[in-house]
């Protein structure tokens, strides 16, 4: 299962693709350690953040072997450290045979958001018997009792840039975004301009991620020789909250842009400043550059 690991690899490094976020050692067994980072704004404007890195190791059973899991955190007790290694292998047990990873991931993503808008109180686990949250009734029972005052992260919506490096069948490609835009209700434009591709997505955090997913480990293009492949040179440039300041699209359309100004005027001109100055002025591919 070697293969279908290192595709599942491939699409968690394309979502966690900033700096210092994943590490992955193909020595012997396959380590992946992600970094996980959850801020907060508290009542007095100031922020909380708590990180934690989340150690995976992958046996060459995988995945009808759970991985060895453990967490570490400057910021947690040990006893909430063990709490979410407990659950995160717990729900690795119920996952068994199939793609866990980025549940995984996920999983710890949103527990580690609990515990930073429950200012540092370690929640992972019902003391009062009520269920085990690891499993879908005892996370569904545990989301029911929490009081979160409308922070949850997984719940926020999300904008996602993606870079393409380049579309051989270009109708095809483009009628299967359009389809997994609609099925998962994502909003955003496709972008072309002279060499470069670029595809902005905004929705809720797991459709965001579900589409990343499909768009790495399904067959989207095709290759030199006319057989269909799998998209191998996507890169996610960022995923951040949809703020109040950005402009929120009502659908998803192809835009086709003419030149460098052009592109920043589209940036601009939706309130995306921050995404254009960040992550697309300074690509490869920048209209302009040699």
């Amino acid at each position: 299962m070697a293969a279908e690991a290192d595709d599942e690899i491939e699409v968690i490094q394309a979502i966690y693709c900033q700096p210092g976020e994943i590490t992955v050692s193909r020595d012997g067994s396959r380590q992946v350690i992600v970094r996980l980072k959850s801020t907060t704004e508290k009542s007095d404007d100031s922020t909380r953040s708590t990180e934690a890195d989340l150690h995976l190791s992958l046996s060459s059973f995988y995945p009808s072997n759970a991985p060895s899991i453990s967490v570490r955190s400057e910021q947690l007790s040990r006893s909430g450290m063990t709490q979410l290694r407990t659950m995160l292998t717990q729900a690795a047990e119920h996952s068994l045979d199939r793609p866990m990873l980025l549940d995984l991931i996920s999983l710890a993503s949103e527990e580690l958001q609990k515990v930073t808008v429950c200012d540092g109180k370690m929640r992972t686990t019902d003391q009062g018997g009520g269920g085990n949250s690891a499993t879908p009734e005892g996370r569904k029972a545990s989301e029911q009792t929490e009081e979160i005052n409308g922070s949850r992260e997984s719940s926020a919506d999300r904008m996602a840039l993606l870079h393409l490096d380049h579309m051989r069948a270009k109708t095809q490609y483009i009628k299967l975004i359009k389809k997994w835009t609609s099925e998962l209700f994502l909003t955003g434009r496709v972008l072309f301009c002279q060499r470069l591709i670029l595809i902005v997505l905004q929705g809720p955090a797991s459709a965001v991620k579900e589409y990343i997913v499909r768009q790495r480990t399904c067959n989207v293009d095709v290759d030199s020789k006319g057989h269909s492949c799998k998209e191998r040179m996507m890169s996610v440039l960022c995923d951040i909250g949809v703020t109040l300041h950005h402009f929120r699209f009502d659908n998803f359309d192809v835009v086709e842009i003419n030149s460098a100004n052009d592109l920043r005027d589209f940036f601009y001109k939706y309130c995306m400043q921050d995404v254009f100055t960040d992550h697309v002025r300074t690509l490869k591919h920048f209209p302009g550059k040699n």
